[in-house]
């Protein structure tokens, strides 16, 4: 019995956040006004890969960045479900990292306005349900890219 009320808990938390879009982005760099809590979507970054194409997928992050001084941000970074729950989280908060420190290190970043966090597989924007229903492989890889993803969340203005 209390499997069944866990698993059904953890369905409606599940369908509950994707329906409600709270974490799905409601902002992008090109947006001025910003609150506690935005969520601001960010070019996909390709990690893995040199710094080149770092510093190219990054560059608008950086404008975005020195243009709002007073926003203190967490980059937020999140995979699709391929690895299991602790890979996919490793992962994650090791992007969430390496993202920090590039802005930092590399692009003179205020290391006190950038907080880097992992989220791993926990909120996809598109469920397995929706996975499901892709009719062709290109569609489904589509739906989990989607749900591998990094994005700034504002977590305080000063």
């Amino acid at each position: 019995m209390k499997i069944y009320l866990g698993l059904l808990l953890f369905l409606i938390t599940n369908v509950f956040l994707c329906q409600n879009n709270s974490f799905r982005p409601n902002k992008t760099l090109d947006d001025s006004v910003f609150k506690k809590g935005d969520r601001i979507k960010i070019p996909e970054i390709e990690f893995g890969t040199q710094n080149l194409n770092l510093s190219v997928s990054l560059a608008p992050v950086v404008t975005f960045l020195n243009k709002h001084k007073n926003l203190y941000v967490e980059i937020s970074n999140y995979t699709e479900s391929e690895y299991g729950e602790d890979v996919d989280m490793e992962f994650s908060v090791s992007r969430a990292i390496f993202t920090r420190d590039y802005l930092v290190k590399n692009q003179g970043v205020d290391p006190n306005r950038i907080k880097p966090r992992g989220y791993g597989s926990k909120y996809p924007i598109n469920t397995g349900r929706e996975i499901a229903k892709a009719k062709t492989k290109e569609e489904k890889n589509k739906l989990l890219k989607q749900n591998n993803r990094t994005e700034l969340k504002v977590i305080e203005i000063k």
